[in-house]
Order: C-alpha cells, then sequence, then structure tokens
C-alpha cells in the first residue's frame, strides 16, 4: 500500500467481498486481509470507521511506522481481535480510535 487512501478503499472493497473479484482483488492485495503489507503506511486514519460488521484477525499487520491512528476502528461496532504486538510507539493521534467500538475488549498496555 502507498497510502492511506489506498488502504481505505482497499477495505471498503474487502468488506463488500464479491466473489467475482476476489481472484483479482488478492493478487493484488493478499488474502485474507491479515496478510496485507501495510508496513510502509503513517496514516491509518479512519480505516475501519463504521465498518460495524469488520471482526477479522489483523494482528500480524506492521504498523511500526503509523503517526496517525485517529478513528481507526470508530463505530466498527463488532470488532474484538488482538492487537497487542502492534508497534505504535510512533503515532502522535490516537484520537477516537474506539470511540463506539464497543465490542472490542483486548489487552492493548504494552
Amino acid at each position: 500500500f502507498e497510502s492511506g487512501d489506498e488502504l481505505r478503499s482497499a477495505v471498503e472493497k474487502y468488506t463488500k467481498y464479491n466473489p467475482v473479484d476476489a481472484e483479482d482483488f488478492a493478487a493484488t492485495y493478499g488474502w485474507p486481509i491479515g496478510r496485507w503489507n501495510v508496513s510502509n503506511l503513517e496514516n491509518f486514519e479512519h480505516v475501519f470507521e463504521s465498518r460495524e460488521s469488520f471482526n477479522e484477525s489483523i494482528g500480524s499487520w506492521d504498523v511500526s511506522n503509523a503517526t496517525s491512528m485517529q478513528h481507526l476502528f470508530c463505530n466498527a461496532s463488532k470488532f474484538n481481535q488482538d492487537i497487542f504486538s502492534w508497534d505504535t510507539s510512533k503515532v502522535t493521534d490516537m484520537s477516537r480510535v474506539f470511540d463506539g467500538a464497543s465490542s472490542f475488549n483486548r489487552d492493548i498496555s504494552s
């Protein structure tokens, strides 16, 4: 992924999964979503915002270059996956990351 916009667009397509497009989608980004290479991205703002049914494993994502995660899971009400291993040491804006993510109850204390 080259930008946060590209990631947001891919997440939108992924969450509206269409079997007809699956092969091309998998060739471009990988399958499933947990295998996506997001290691170059700094901007994770709004990626899963209002993706109410999203609840897939993304704990293996390398987010070590992230600087903003503003609204990342905002209103992603079903999301409850382990992201304990994420390196968020460079993140300067985490405002409203879990606002409305009512199912999330994982340990993120690292």
